[in-house]
């Protein structure tokens, strides 16, 4: 899948950002996985104004979780070409239990958007 993907993405770097707003007539459109520079490209060449949102956890609690680093797969650009990109909010997603201060922060968004 990943060996077909990037074929596509050789042929035009934007095909899948295509393929997915082809049909979209909303204004407001959430994106829950962008996983390239040239996908934040093709948003902000369409689109007037564009959030980015980044939610990480570090390897310690993403481990805990059951995350098992695989060379080739979890270094490869599909998961890591967006480590340096800049977002406008970063949430840190290590907390076991949801306080009140990730309530505050969605609101925050929810407002950004709004």
């Amino acid at each position: 899948m990943i060996k077909w993907g990037e074929e596509k993405r050789r042929k035009d770097p934007f095909y899948f950002c295509k393929l997915a707003m082809d049909q979209v007539k909303n204004k407001i459109v959430i994106i829950s996985d962008c996983r390239r520079p040239t996908d934040f490209e093709y948003f902000k060449n369409n689109f007037d104004t564009i959030l980015s949102v980044r939610i990480e956890a570090s390897s310690k609690t993403r481990e805990k979780r059951g995350f098992k680093f695989k060379h080739g797969v979890d270094d490869a650009d599909s998961e890591c070409a967006l480590d340096h990109v800049e977002h406008d909010y970063i949430y840190e997603n290590d907390d076991e239990d949801i306080s009140d201060s990730l309530f505050k922060r969605i609101k925050d968004l929810s407002e950004a958007i709004n």
